[in-house]
């Protein structure tokens, strides 16, 4: 059974079909910015939530790092977020592509679980208060982006 999803490119209804992952136009928002653009929508609403949402904590965790790098336990507290929402989103995402027969799945995860490790390292450079935690946060921000 194939599902509808809406590409905002165009504005018309579009099939997933088997084989066939959720695709999104190219984005319009410089790669730079770190932030939620519209067109990174694939088309799956919960996916576009979960995908808006680590966004959204990603940068919080950013700003948070950048103003007060000392704050150590409302980093962990938004890392533990990211990594329940990844672990969660990861799990409907991994569904949808065997539903679909999505012959790239196995990559997918694979990249799952590099995102997933490296929130355990920015965990435990907190933890030991490196301060490159700045730096980690950019790969994961670049990490999403490339990811949705």
């Amino acid at each position: 059974m194939a599902k509808k999803k809406k590409s905002k490119a165009s504005n018309t209804k579009q099939t997933v079909k088997k084989n066939q992952a959720p695709t999104r136009p190219t984005p319009k928002a410089p790669a730079s910015s770190g932030s939620w653009h519209p067109d990174f929508e694939i088309g799956v609403d919960k996916l576009d939530a979960q995908h808006e949402l680590l966004f959204a904590l990603v940068d919080k965790l950013y700003f948070l790092a950048e103003k007060n790098p000392d704050a150590r336990d409302p980093q962990k507290k938004i890392l533990a977020e990211i990594q329940d929402l990844s672990e969660i989103h990861f799990e409907e995402e991994e569904k949808l592509f065997y539903d679909l027969s999505y012959p790239q799945k196995h990559d997918h995860e694979k990249e799952h679980a590099q995102f997933l490790r490296a929130i355990e390292s920015a965990k435990s450079e907190i933890r030991l208060g490196v301060p490159s935690i700045l730096l980690l946060v950019r790969v994961l921000q670049g990490w999403i982006l490339l990811h949705t």
